[in-house]
């Protein structure tokens, strides 16, 4: 791959290119789970953006201290890397998403049909009930305060 005086070959640099671009796509694989994971927030997306920053430069300074043939971070590394995460983000980008949309929708199912089929019957049954004891109350007291009223014909005036 490189030669003895430390040049690059066009077989080494194709190594390389190819290689920070695998990279790239597998990064943002792994910011796109990540704010699938967490969500669309700003404190979430700002976490994840400081995650991917910090990832970048942990792949791409292990890959060039243990792969690359130049054996250092060389300027066309960080544009390789960032074609393979832009190609990553557009071509995983909307698997990635209906993946987790999908997941989302599996995870809450088993809780929507509980509601649907179990809780919202309930409380509709309760909710009769309740509704048809308060009713019975209802009426008790109505009849008990027209219980209370005395009778005119009852009232005495004192008429001196």
């Amino acid at each position: 791959m490189a030669s003895a005086a430390g040049t690059l070959t066009a077989a080494g640099l194709a190594a390389d290119l190819s290689a920070c671009l695998a990279l790239g796509v597998l990064l943002a694989g792994v910011l796109l789970a990540g704010r699938a994971a967490l969500g669309g927030s700003k404190a979430a997306c700002f976490v994840v953006d400081v995650a991917g920053f910090a990832l970048a430069a942990v792949l791409l300074c292990g890959f060039a201290a243990s792969r690359s043939a130049a054996g250092a971070v060389r300027w066309y590394m960080l544009p390789a890397l960032a074609a393979g995460a832009w190609a990553g983000w557009l071509t995983l980008g909307p698997t990635v998403l209906y993946a987790a949309r999908l997941a989302r929708w599996a995870a809450a199912l088993p809780f929507a049909l509980l509601a649907d089929r179990a809780v919202c019957p309930a409380a509709g049954r309760l909710g009769g009930l309740i509704r048809g004891q308060w009713r019975k109350i209802r009426a008790q007291s109505r009849k008990r305060r027209k219980k209370r009223l005395q009778k005119n014909a009852g009232l005495l005036y004192n008429s001196n």
